[in-house]
């Protein structure tokens, strides 16, 4: 598809291919405006990609076009009820994902450009804006930031033609050029140390959910979700958040260093840190680990520190005690070598090769 100005007219028009073997079609702008081509061409897209009836199609050029009154449209809180129109195919875990991020837009819409009441009138500019938002306020700069990107471009996508919008405000938006993990590192042992110390003191768990980060890997939401009845006298066995629409079960051996951090804590509900739960649960803002790093004066050396660099330490640790990749995978729970050797920062083995030469 592309737009294009047929010989002697001074009108755009949009060609369209229509697949092998078939004549193209061509639709007539009616205009010299070249961003009006532009956003018939997005509209044309649209249409296709879902599947538009004819009369829809015709009825979205209009509004693109301005041949229709498209003073009124819907309201920005029917984002999610209009997307549900569109029979999405995707799975429960996803759909939940995307509804929860609809409804933060929609609401963030209403506190922040209060006088957008439309979805045609959302633009790419409050988009960025949102995405800025809440990143800011949930954190995640890589994966997480792409993920919530995704979502919203996909459910934006989908609303094209149903919302009367020139182009998906999401189009744009900025993407992080790399995962979260790819950020982070492992800590040294001093560095180790001197961040359990800075635990223990400021209480809140901290110290015993630093330790179960370093004997198993868990990422901190799985500490936070973790249940009495995942924890067995030799193991701990779930599904990681990140792996639960796999159904990916992890089993991990209980080192002995941890069985007395783990008799220590009180058993008063389901949850191991129920405060910690509840945190996951309601607000999903920073824990404030990263200021207990600060504390203990690790310098971030290029990477960006914060509680998920346990897991780096403690797929390095498992290399350097040569273990093997396959096992090593089974107990992070990673899914492909090559986001397994992201967290692997140890150069134990490369150096003895270096070493060895002549």
């Amino acid at each position: 598809m592309a737009i294009f100005k047929p010989a002697q007219s001074k009108n755009w028009w949009v060609s369209v291919y229509m697949g092998k073997d078939k004549p193209r079609r061509y639709i007539p702008t009616g205009s010299t405006d070249e961003a009006i081509a532009r956003a018939v061409e997005s509209t044309v897209l649209a249409a296709m990609r879902g599947n538009m009836t004819r009369d829809r199609l015709i009825l979205a050029i209009d509004a693109v076009m301005g041949w229709s009154d498209s003073s009124t449209g819907t309201p920005v809180s029917g984002l999610w009820a209009l997307y549900l129109q569109t029979k999405p195919r995707a799975g429960k875990d996803t759909i939940d994902r995307r509804r929860r991020i609809a409804e933060q837009f929609t609401k963030w819409m209403d506190n922040t450009y209060p006088s957008t009441k439309y979805l045609h009138e959302v633009t790419p500019q409050s988009a960025q804006a949102f995405c800025d938002w809440i990143e800011a306020e949930r954190g995640g700069n890589g994966k997480t930031k792409n993920n919530r990107i995704g979502n919203l471009k996909t459910i934006f996508g989908s609303i094209v033609v149903r919302a009367g919008l020139q182009n998906n405000p999401f189009e744009f938006v900025q993407r992080a050029d790399q995962s979260d993990s790819q950020h982070g590192r492992s800590f040294t042992p001093d560095e180790e140390k001197s961040l359990l110390t800075e635990c223990k003191k400021a209480g809140n768990n901290w110290l015993e959910i630093s330790l179960l980060a370093r004997y198993t890997g868990l990422r901190l939401i799985d500490i936070a979700n973790l249940r009495w009845d995942c924890v067995f006298n030799d193991r701990i066995e779930l599904i990681p958040s990140k792996t639960a629409r796999h159904e990916i079960r992890v089993k991990i051996p209980l080192h002995e260093k941890l069985k007395p951090v783990l008799a220590r804590l009180e058993h008063t509900g389901d949850f191991l840190f129920p405060d910690m739960q509840h945190h996951y649960a309601t607000t999903k803002k920073s824990t404030g680990y990263t200021d207990l790093i600060e504390k203990a004066k690790i310098q971030p050396g290029g990477a960006v520190l914060s509680f998920h660099c346990w897991r780096h330490t403690f797929r390095t640790r498992l290399a350097a005690a040569a273990v093997p990749q396959e096992i090593a995978m089974k107990l992070g729970g990673w899914t492909n070598e090559s986001t397994a050797e992201i967290y692997n920062h140890d150069f134990t083995q490369m150096t003895a090769a270096i070493n060895a030469l002549d």
